[in-house]
């Protein structure tokens, strides 16, 4: 099956028709059916906006591993492999999506991106459009779905004013327990369109295109969501990855196994080489620097994105909420760090709260939504390192 890739670009999104092809459909229908029962027992709780099962493969066994074959299948796996233009595709999350046991209506317009962990918006798009992507997601179909809605572009580029003035009209908070909204609800914005899956279909996308499900009824709905991330591309994925063969792995051909632990082996240059970038910083080595930084993120018009992302860990690290990272570094080293990179963190602040509706974000904050600073890069980054 081969995407249309440049569409993926231009539109944020590509329809993939028979991701699940007709004779998986039923086996895997019923596999899922035991994710299901295996969360709920006594079935979908009541009161539940979106009942969703977060990492459904820890209810994968031997006798509905299609699920997890589903997962590496030319349909997913090879797909996002050509989107992303490498063979070394990992799964870095999988959910399942049920409908609740009472009608909710829709939920709210949003991207899935936060500014406040994840840099200004921009930054990322400017990433994207400059290297290609790096995470896909998927809403892949078991049964007839039209729940999901689009504004194709939208990944890559500001929200309009009205598209602004439509989603502040309606209030909400993000919230894990995904609350009704109350009398007010949101309702298609302009150019936006309704991405039919008919069972069996599925729709990879980026997650920061502006999305939105349109109505959570009690119509029996189970969509399965999976993302993935790309390893060996011209940038860097600050989301992470596993520490560990998932169970699953156990009852799949060695194979997987094999090419799995190469991720695994992947992730640690990785965590290694942002490792050696920040010891750069802490010695203020500028040539260190810019040399580990060239490998974590090839792509050099966008690199200034990475050191973003980067400055956030560095934040946790001083905070010692960064599991990864953090235990690298002395206290001492890690406020050090963080001290060095004051004049980004600053840099990606403005003077006043402000907020922007369509992130998840739970309110306002200085932070940057959308905009890159002016005239701050690396080089004034390396500059601000005698004045912190």
């Amino acid at each position: 099956m081969e995407p249309n890739r440049q569409k993926f670009i231009d539109d944020g999104y590509v329809i993939v028709q028979q991701v699940i092809s007709p004779d998986m459909l039923e086996p895997l229908r019923d596999s899922f059916e035991q994710v299901v029962h295996r969360e709920w027992p006594d079935g979908v709780p009541d009161g539940h906006f979106q009942p969703r099962i977060y990492g459904w493969t820890r209810h994968v066994d031997e006798s509905n591993i299609n699920a997890a074959e589903l997962l590496y299948h030319d349909n997913t796996f090879g797909v996002v492999q050509q989107l992303m233009q490498t063979p070394d595709v990992g799964l870095v999350g999988d959910y399942l999506m049920c409908n609740p046991t009472e009608n909710h209506g829709p939920w709210f317009w949003h991207r899935d991106f936060s500014p406040v962990s994840e840099g200004p918006l921009q930054g990322v798009q400017m990433d994207f459009m400059a290297c290609g992507p790096v995470y896909v997601q998927w809403n892949i179909a078991l049964y007839d779905d039209d729940v999901f809605w689009v504004v194709p572009g939208s990944h890559r580029r500001a929200n309009t004013d009205e598209e602004n003035r439509q989603m502040a009209a309606v209030p909400h908070s993000y919230v894990h327990g995904q609350l009704p909204q109350g009398d007010k609800r949101h309702e298609p914005l302009p150019n936006s369109l309704c991405v039919d899956l008919k069972a069996g279909d599925g729709v990879a996308y980026n997650n920061s295109l502006l999305h939105w499900g349109s109505n959570y009824s009690s119509k029996l709905r189970r969509c399965i969501h999976l993302a993935y991330r790309g390893f060996n591309t011209s940038r860097y994925f600050h989301q992470g990855f596993g520490r560990e063969l998932p169970v699953y792995m156990k009852h799949l051909p060695p194979k997987f196994s094999t090419y799995y632990q190469r991720l695994l082996l992947l992730h640690d240059h990785e965590c290694n080489t942002v490792e050696s970038i920040f010891r750069a910083v802490l010695d203020k080595d500028e040539v260190a620097l810019r040399q580990h930084l060239a490998i974590l993120h090839p792509g050099e018009a966008t690199r200034f994105v990475c050191l973003i992302h980067l400055c956030k860990f560095a934040q946790r690290m001083a905070e010692g909420k960064d599991n990864e990272y953090g235990p690298r570094f002395t206290d001492k080293e890690a406020k050090t760090i963080w001290q060095r990179f004051g004049p980004l963190d600053d840099a990606i602040q403005t003077d006043t709260e402000q907020y922007m509706p369509g992130f998840l974000a739970r309110g306002p904050s200085r932070y940057r939504f959308y905009d890159l600073p002016v005239d701050f890069g690396i080089d004034e980054f390396v500059a601000g390192w005698n004045s912190s």
